[in-house]
């Protein structure tokens, strides 16, 4: 295999950098453009050297987009996220069957009554890779999304695609938090689909920040007691950092306390110390939480960035790794 790094990435709800910063550390030098409809979070992308598009992922026009050797996406959270009202679960079949138009090249209805708004977003995804034939494809949502992926994954294979769906860890990938993801990959050559190896030890939340001595007190309550906050040594990794991350509290033995800082959040998701968030505290809050770790992003595309020696030509069955799902009706 041989890096390449022609052709453009077009990046899907891009946020504010963690999959530009993946292909960052992932060695790739070509061209990206983010689509991203929140000022905030471009203009963070921006500062930090990312290109951006303002724009709605779902009415931009991809006509504007030549030669596209990747497409990554990572559609909102919040209708599927345990930690969120979870709507789109209702709305699940509705956002298969919007894939299958979407692949085969049809119109989705427009008369879907969405139990959540955002839900139909899901679906952007297959619109992309249909419209710009991209090589290769990542996509990446919470675990309740894995049967969606795995339904996208039959659709990219009639699209000639070869496909790998799974759940994986952040901690597992150099990232100092506990934050698990569905994850497909997809490809139209012969190269590898699954994401890099795993690190050697898992990273502390005292390796990243540079100091020790306190335990976290994280904003959730854990067994469904509000008033029961999860508590987690330094010597480890963090609970899953989330739009509501600078709630989170640091406690002293001495009964010191005081709330995690949006820098400090950001370097438990694995962005750089410096990097450069934009807007006021809950937006930058957000930023933080809807961002792809880059090291878990980084995992995700170096097996993609590298060409395969050929086309592919067969297509095989799916292997689907991590968490069992059942299959859409």
């Amino acid at each position: 295999m041989t890096s390449t790094g022609s052709g453009l990435v077009v990046e899907g709800f891009a946020g504010p950098g963690g999959w530009s910063e993946g292909l960052r550390l992932a060695g790739f030098r070509g061209d990206s453009v983010g689509i991203e409809l929140d000022r905030d979070a471009a203009a963070t992308a921006t500062e930090a050297g990312h290109r951006r598009l303002v724009a709605d992922v779902a009415t931009v026009d991809l006509d504007q987009f030549e030669a596209v050797d990747g497409v990554v996406q990572s559609p909102p959270c919040p209708p599927w996220s345990a930690s969120g009202a979870g709507r789109g679960r209702i709305d699940q079949a509705e956002v298969a069957d919007r894939m299958t138009d979407f692949a085969q090249g049809r119109v989705p209805d427009q008369e879907v009554t969405w139990a959540d708004a955002r839900s139909p977003l899901t679906a952007e995804p297959l619109r992309y890779v249909a419209r710009l034939r991209p090589r290769w494809v990542a996509l990446e949502q919470v675990p309740a999304v894995l049967p969606l992926w795995q339904h996208a994954a039959a659709l990219l294979r009639e699209l000639g695609y070869r496909t790998w769906t799974g759940v994986v860890a952040a901690e597992q990938y150099g990232v100092a938090q506990t934050r698990r993801r569905a994850v497909l990959t997809a490809r139209l050559d012969d190269g590898a689909l699954a994401p890099g190896p795993h690190s050697a030890r898992l990273v502390s939340m005292a390796d990243v920040l540079g100091w020790d001595g306190a335990v976290l007190v994280s904003n959730y309550g854990t067994g469904g007691d509000p008033k029961r906050r999860g508590r987690r040594p330094m010597t480890g990794p963090a609970f899953t950092m989330t739009g509501r991350c600078g709630r989170n509290k640091w406690e002293w033995p001495d009964g010191t306390r005081r709330n995690m800082t949006v820098a400090e959040a950001g370097l438990l998701q694995g962005f750089r110390v410096d990097y450069p968030w934009a807007g006021g505290s809950t937006s930058r809050q957000l930023q933080v939480g809807n961002a792809v770790p880059p090291p878990l992003a980084a995992a995700v595309l170096k097996p993609l960035l590298l060409a395969g020696s050929k086309p592919f030509a067969a297509i095989p069955a799916d292997p689907v790794i991590g968490v069992s799902a059942a299959v859409l009706g």
